[in-house]
Order: C-alpha cells, then sequence, then structure tokens
C-alpha cells in the first residue's frame, strides 16, 4: 500500500466490565500503587515500585470496545462517570458508559488537548486559535494562556500545573493553572505532541509523525535538558552507505547519513540566517530548488512549498484548504510544518525509465521519501515507501504505575511500551483504527476502571480498553463534584 493511501485513512464486542463506584467529591483519584516489597524502589520523589509490576500481563493484550462516543481528538474522565470531549459539532460534552450524553459548553470548537485542574474546571487546547482555555463547570470559559502555534497535547500536576505541547514551534511550555504565567521547558523537539508526566514529575513527549520519545527530567524539583529516551520505528530507514547521502528516518523524515553512518533529518537552516519568523526562503529537495518561508523556533527552510503552508495559517488538522485549484486538507508534516495534503498529488520524480526494485525518490509536500519502484498494474511503476504504508507516527503518550511508558501509532493502530530504561519499546497491541490520538486511565467512577488504559478511536467514534494489571503513575485528576 502506498504512503499517500495511508495518510489518507488517517485523514479521515462490547465491554463487559462491572462499574466500581468512587468518591466524586475528591479531587484526586488515589489509586492503590500496592504494598512495598523486596522488589521496590523508592525515588526522590517517595515513589514505590507496585509488586504488581513483576507480573504484568504478557504482551499482546486483548481489547474490549465502547461504542458511541465522539471520536475527539482528547477527552477526560468527569466526576460524574462521564467522559468529557468535544463532539463534531464542536460542542463539550459528556457522555455515560449507558449513552446518556450532556451538553457542558456548546461551541466550543475542536481541541487538541483535554485535562481537568484539581479545582474542577477544564482546560482545553484550542489548536486553531493557539491557546489554552478554561472552562468552569458551568460552561463558561475563558482564556489562560495564548501565543501558541499549534497546541497538541495537555497534561496537568495535582499541583495545577498544565505541560502542553507546541507542535509547531517544537516548544514544551509550563503553565500555570491559576495565574496562566507560562515558561518553556523546552525547544527544539520534532513536533512534540502529547505529554505525559512520570516518575517524580518527569515529562515524557511524543513526536506527531515521527518516532521518537523524549524526557524531561524533574530532579528535586527542577527540570533538566530534554533527552530523547528511545524511538518506536525502525531508525535505520534506507541504508546509509555513504555520508551525505539522503535516507529516511524511522519518522518518515527526510535525513542526511552522517560521518557514522547514521540518518540525521534534515533542517536547513542555513538558508534562514538573519531572516525573521515568515521571511521567504530558498531550500532543495533531491536536487530541485523549493521556495519556501522561514519556519520554526529555530528557523529553517522546510522542504514543503510557501504555496502549501500559507493555506494552513491558523487552521487545524483536518482543515478544509486548496492549493492551485487542488482541494486537500491541512496536516503536519515529517518536519513539523502545517501544510496542504492534497490528496493524490505525485511526487516530483517518479520511477518513469526506471526499473522494478529501483531506487526512487518521491519528493511529496509532507513525508518527501526515497523509495522503490513496485508494480501499480500493468507496466507502470509506482514509487513505493521503504515502509510500505504499515507505519505511522506517534500521537498519544501516558505513563503507568510501573513507569511504563505507553504511545500510540497512528496509521498502524498499534500502542507501544517503553519498559523503565529501555530504550526499545515492545508492541502491546493492534488495534482496528488508523487514527488513535489519545489515551487516560480510569478513575473507579462510572465504570471507568483505573486500571484499565482506554484509548479514543477517531475512525468510529469509539474507545478501546486495556487491562493492564496496574493504573496510572500519576493519579488521575478528578474534578471536584459541583
Amino acid at each position: 500500500m502506498l504512503f499517500s493511501l495511508t495518510l489518507m485513512l488517517f485523514a479521515l464486542a462490547c465491554h463487559n466490565g462491572d462499574k466500581v463506584e468512587g468518591d466524586d467529591t475528591g479531587t484526586v483519584d488515589t489509586q492503590d500503587t500496592g504494598e512495598t516489597g523486596d522488589t521496590g524502589e523508592t525515588g526522590d520523589s517517595g515513589w514505590i515500585r507496585p509488586e504488581e509490576c513483576d507480573s504484568l500481563p504478557e504482551l499482546p493484550l486483548e481489547y474490549s470496545t465502547l461504542r458511541g462516543f465522539s471520536g475527539a481528538e482528547d477527552f477526560a474522565f468527569g466526576a460524574d462517570g462521564g467522559l468529557v470531549s468535544v463532539d463534531f459539532n464542536g460542542n463539550l460534552t459528556s457522555v455515560l458508559q449507558d449513552g446518556t450524553k450532556t451538553v457542558i459548553a456548546p461551541r466550543l470548537g475542536e481541541t487538541a488537548g483535554t485535562a481537568y485542574l484539581p479545582n474542577g474546571n477544564l482546560i482545553v487546547a484550542d489548536a486553531a486559535r493557539g491557546t489554552l482555555v478554561r472552562v468552569a463547570p458551568n460552561g463558561g470559559s475563558e482564556v489562560l494562556f495564548s501565543g501558541l502555534s499549534y497546541p497538541n497535547g495537555v497534561a496537568i500536576s495535582a499541583e495545577g500545573m498544565i505541560y502542553v505541547a507546541d507542535q509547531d514551534t517544537g516548544i514544551v511550555w509550563e503553565v500555570d493553572g491559576e495565574s496562566g504565567d507560562g515558561i518553556q521547558l523546552a525547544t527544539d523537539l520534532f513536533a512534540p505532541n502529547g505529554v505525559a508526566i512520570g516518575q517524580g514529575g518527569s515529562l515524557f513527549i511524543g513526536s506527531f509523525g515521527g518516532g521518537t520519545v523524549h524526557t524531561i527530567p524533574k530532579v528535586d524539583g527542577v527540570f533538566g535538558t530534554a533527552t530523547e529516551i528511545g524511538s518506536v520505528l525502525d531508525d535505520s530507514g534506507l541504508s546509509c552507505e555513504a555520508e551525505g547521502d539522503y535516507c529516511i528516518t524511522g519518522g518518515y523524515s527526510l535525513g542526511l547519513c552522517n560521518a557514522e553512518l547514521s540518518c540525521i533529518p534534515v533542517r536547513d537552516t542555513q538558508a534562514c540566517e538573519g531572516k525573521v519568523l515568515g521571511d521567504a526562503c530558498s531550500t532543495e529537495l533531491f536536487g530541485a530548488p523549493v521556495e519556501s518561508s522561514c519556519l520554526g523556533s529555530e528557523l529553517f527552510c522546510p522542504f514543503t512549498p510557501f504555496s502549501y503552508t500559507e493555506v494552513c495559517v491558523g487552521k487545524m488538522d483536518g482543515a478544509n484548504c486548496s492549493v492551485e485549484g487542488q482541494s486537500g486538507e491541512c496536516y503536519g508534516t515529517s518536519q513539523g510544518v502545517k501544510a496542504c495534503y492534497v490528496w493524490g498529488e505525485s511526487g516530483a520524480k517518479s520511477c518513469e525509465g526506471l526499473s522494478e526494485g529501483d531506487s526512487c525518490e518521491q519528493a511529496d509536500t509532507h513525508y518527501p521519501y526515497i523509495g522503490s519502484c513496485v508494480s501499480a498494474g500493468g507496466p507502470r511503476l509506482e514509487c513505493e515507501s521503504p515502509f510500505g504504508g504499515e507505519d505511522g507516527g506517534l500521537d498519544g503518550i501516558i505513563v503507568d504505575a510501573c513507569d511504563n511508558v505507553y504511545v500510540t501509532e497512528y496509521i498502524a493502530g498499534k500502542i507501544w511500551r517503553f519498559e523503565p530504561g529501555s530504550t526499545q519499546a515492545d508492541e502491546v497491541v493492534k488495534l482496528p483504527s488508523s487514527w488513535i490520538p489519545n489515551m487516560h486511565f480510569g478513575h473507579d467512577i462510572g465504570g471507568w476502571s483505573s486500571e484499565t488504559l482506554y484509548i479514543m478511536d477517531r475512525d468510529q467514534g469509539r474507545v478501546f480498553g486495556l487491562n493492564l494489571g496496574v493504573g496510572g503513575r500519576v493519579p488521575t485528576i478528578v474534578p471536584e463534584s459541583q
């Protein structure tokens, strides 16, 4: 299957768990983390490793399915047991497992991050306007923080600090949930998307369209420098034979082979020296010139032409766009730039004049790659991605009580798990969905078990459940009952 077809998919059993009653008046769900045992570990944060971590279910896991939900980008669990999210009409709603639906705030718009503050207010990331919006229990709302480019992924600590990934600028922010004051914790990350809180308050961040996971360690209350913990996707891409050769990283990002013959993603910063954000610039892709504009927190000249990026400024994923009369939708590119993806558009080079199996170059506006010529029926050959259309990129991220890090891989529909200290991920499950953006542990209210990880399916508006045998690393914040 060609990559363009799989990206199109991206754009586009009942649960029988018993209901567990919980206290709907608390602000934090205090999950049982187990007794201290011989295998227990205590860090600076006072965290004790649960005994259950030594007997987790074998992978891959079975999953359950709950239907009748919004298919939202993100969601949270409310004090009444409802799954709170924005539906396809832009309304913020709460839906119980029995299907009962309540509208909290009409016409809020689509969001790319949803999480509760301890005081009962809800924080949503308005990707189109680049803001964090604070929504009161009565539905009233106000902008808490602005100036973001494309906020995608929100996590909130028990102390009420908000952590948000700004995908287009490569920045991770910490924002005070009361005052709205914000500081930058990390910059120049590759398309950061999804934030999770781990041991001692350390953060874990995924990468939209890529396979890497980063952590921002927190020691004695102070955040350190962001470092990569590993990659879900095969990072070899096309094998490097010589320094300076083009190659493809596991995240579909075009790169160049370095002296160690490793594939390093390419960002042309030299073309933007002495310029400011939005200035015109010129780079090249596979030897052909590309007229673009300087973007990113560390200004670089992307492979995507300016005409494809200008029509998506201020728009969210999936928004309609048009380039030279051709219709498409706005999505993030492999370089973390939002641009118009025109369905079925071919690259600048094809397999004309080449033989089956020959290497080919596809100058796609979103995911340029080096592939191989394959038969497309009859004598015609097409340039297929080296990944065969199976792998996607990372989206949602969360940490369990054992400090395992879980990430979702859209297109492929997979959940991956990094064990503590490991740079290699294990496949947890493959779900029947090409769009699984976010996941959260339940809170033992309304049937949402605290030992089950719930994953949103945007394809069909349903929720998958994985019984992990342990809960979340950081207890789920439950808003105060109003």
